[in-house]
């Protein structure tokens, strides 16, 4: 069978606008010289990428999707409308090497009986991603990689099995698994094996076709040659979770599809297991960190004062009294958790930590004891010794802070949020375009200077030095961000010096050319982020993060009070009380984003109700209001005129 090119790039996009610029710009460098088609099917995104690539990429091949059909579907319209020997699944969050389209396509020709083919992947920290080889998730594989089997004895042949990590990152292996962010496919083989399967929305589509790549007589290879970043800037975290529920029930998928019998149920139960262990793990780990700071005070506040209302009680007190059981286990309690409940809305539970905030907290807090102390006799005790517990609670809260931060834990940070030290890499023309970039950007970052092999006399940018000094002037200069400028630098180069620095705490982040943002990620757990010329979210701001988790709970213990009624009203009524409990517990909030991830806006908890309807035309645009200009009286409004709906 005659084809019109050598090999098809096919990339699926849903609103990640600038990775996939970023992209396209990669796979039009590595395809100087080569016969390649490039085809972008887009999911009905709405953050302009469609007119970004009728503008900056009029030879790409653009399906537009009114709708988002998944990855699988997408990828199986984008590989059908293709005319190429090889095809090139590729994510949309990648950088590639100028020469990786080259080296595929000769590894390929060279082994006739390569199916597939997958590459060398990095985070945007430098670090190798694991999931570039894998092997087969047997009821096995899968019982060691959930019980932690894999982690502990990486370099073993049996329990290493789930990303063959005994097999060495830098040498070229067959492999059963690859990964869907990279996938280089022989088309003969793609028309034995069939494509994607669309019963995978997402994950778990990559396990399948690779699976069955093998079983239609090819093999799969991990090739070390070359490497590409990979942000994973598409990616639910991995502790959420919808992440949880969706990659474990395409597991199940796969299991029910190429196992049978015994073998088929005994995965079906390690998947299930492995759910609900797994679901059960993220959600303490992720309360316990959240929870932390407050229980610590609590507790110590609350063994501190025992000996402190034995004191008072004998040596203060005109008349000796004993306290009796009731203050220690009743009024005490209530007495501490008033102090901290306060002061964390005072904003003393802030990043980075403020004496003064504690102060305005704690006073408040004991005034609001000593008034209600006058209405309930059962919780007046002495007025003098809940002075002399808020003193303590002071000293404790601020004591504890600067001690945990001497001990370097990470959940308290006591200095003003200092801007992060940068380095340029790149010509001087374009540092200075970049640097002012990063100025105009918002973000908290000072760019110290550039490195080049020519030094260019100016005050605008210093120069810190040539290319080879490169660990040395990280170290002189305690970078903390590296941005490299892609039009000076080959994306090799920029690889090459990312897994060299891979052990530091050093980011990084390219520049586009011609671009006016810089794109980066910090882990290979955490989604992409970018600097652009653009929005400040005021919904970010600490002060009213706080404030919507507090008209949280108004609500959550109004409605809770008013239930017997509300409950009668609600078009879902189990899911309202299950609402209830997942919005006191912090796990949803009353009204959510939908385009959360797009706008980056992580710590925005998912919503029960949302800001705006997702069949509104303009819900983007509006999205991005709600984000910048948020006060609580807005989702007081939406969830007054949603009150029926809140089960949804």
């Amino acid at each position: 069978m005659k084809f019109s090119n050598k090999l098809a790039v096919v990339i699926v996009n849903y609103n990640v606008k600038y990775f996939l610029e970023q992209a396209l710009l990669t796979v039009h460098k590595a395809s100087e010289g080569l016969s390649v088609q490039v085809i972008v099917v887009d999911n009905n995104s709405v953050d302009g990428s469609l007119a970004m690539i009728e503008e900056k990429f009029p030879e790409v091949i653009l399906i537009a999707n009114k709708e988002n059909v998944g990855f699988s579907k997408a990828n199986n319209q984008g590989i059908l409308s293709s005319d190429a020997e090889y095809v090139l699944m590729l994510n949309p969050d990648t950088v590639i090497q100028e020469d990786t389209l080259a080296k595929c396509i000769t590894f390929m020709d060279q082994h006739a009986n390569a199916g597939a083919v997958g590459v060398k992947m990095i985070d945007g920290k430098g670090h190798f991603l694991p999931e570039s080889k894998r092997g087969l998730p047997t009821p096995e594989v899968a019982f060691y990689k959930l019980f932690g089997f894999s982690k502990l004895f990486p370099k073993s042949k049996i329990f290493g099995k789930y990303h063959l990590s005994y097999l060495d990152e830098n040498v070229t292996h067959e492999v059963e698994i690859l990964s869907g962010a990279f996938m280089f496919m022989r088309r003969e083989a793609l028309d034995k094996s069939g494509l994607l399967d669309e019963t995978f929305f997402m994950y778990g589509e990559d396990v399948d076709l690779s699976y069955r790549i093998t079983k239609a007589g090819y093999k799969n290879y991990y090739f070390a040659d070359t490497s590409i970043i990979h942000y994973k800037g598409e990616s639910t975290k991995k502790s959420s979770v919808k992440y949880i529920f969706t990659f474990y029930q395409a597991m199940m998928i796969f299991a029910d599809k190429h196992f049978s019998g015994k073998k088929a149920k005994a995965l079906a139960n390690i998947i299930n297991l492995g759910i609900y262990l797994k679901i059960s793990y993220e959600l303490v780990k992720q309360r316990m960190q959240l929870l932390f700071p407050f229980i610590l005070d609590f507790i110590l506040i609350w063994v501190l004062m025992y000996p402190v209302s034995v004191f008072w009680g004998f040596y203060i007190k005109e008349t000796p009294v004993a306290f009796d059981l009731r203050y220690y286990f009743g009024v005490l309690p209530v007495y501490c958790g008033t102090w901290i409940f306060i002061t964390y809305f005072s904003g003393g539970y802030d990043k980075p930590f403020s004496v003064s905030k504690v102060f305005r907290g704690l006073t408040v807090a004991t005034l609001f004891i000593s008034a209600t102390t006058n209405f309930f006799s059962d919780l007046r005790y002495s007025r003098g010794l809940i002075l002399v517990g808020a003193f303590l609670a002071f000293w404790i809260i601020v004591l504890t802070r600067y001690l945990l931060y001497y001990l370097k834990n990470k959940s308290f940070d006591i200095n003003q949020k200092k801007p992060k030290n940068a380095l340029l890499l790149g010509s001087f023309i374009e540092c200075v375009r970049v640097g002012e970039i990063v100025k105009k950007s918002n973000a908290s970052v000072k760019v110290l200077g550039y490195l080049n092999e020519f030094d260019a006399k100016s005050k605008e940018m210093p120069f810190l030095g040539s290319y080879s000094q490169f660990e040395e002037v990280i170290a002189v200069y305690d970078i903390d961000e590296v941005l490299f400028c892609s039009k000076d630098l080959k994306s090799k180069d920029i690889i090459s010096y990312m897994v060299k620095s891979k052990d530091s705490k050093v980011d990084f982040k390219i520049i586009p050319n011609e671009t006016d943002y810089i794109i980066g990620s910090s882990s290979k757990n955490s989604q992409g982020n970018i600097y652009t010329i653009d929005i400040v979210f005021n919904i970010l701001q600490e002060e009213q993060i706080r404030n919507k988790r507090l008209i949280d709970l108004v609500f959550v213990f109004g409605l809770f009070l008013l239930s017997p009624i509300f409950v009668l009203f609600q078009k879902n009524k189990v899911g309202f009380l299950r609402n209830l409990f997942f919005v006191f517990w912090g796990t949803k909030s009353w009204v959510g984003v939908t385009y959360k991830s797009n706008l980056k806006l992580g710590k925005v908890k998912d919503g029960v109700l949302q800001c705006v309807s997702e069949l509104d035309p303009f819900a983007y645009q509006k999205e991005i209001d709600y984000a910048k200009n948020y006060n609580i009286y807005r989702d007081i409004d939406i969830i007054s005129e949603n009150l029926t709906n809140l089960g949804s």
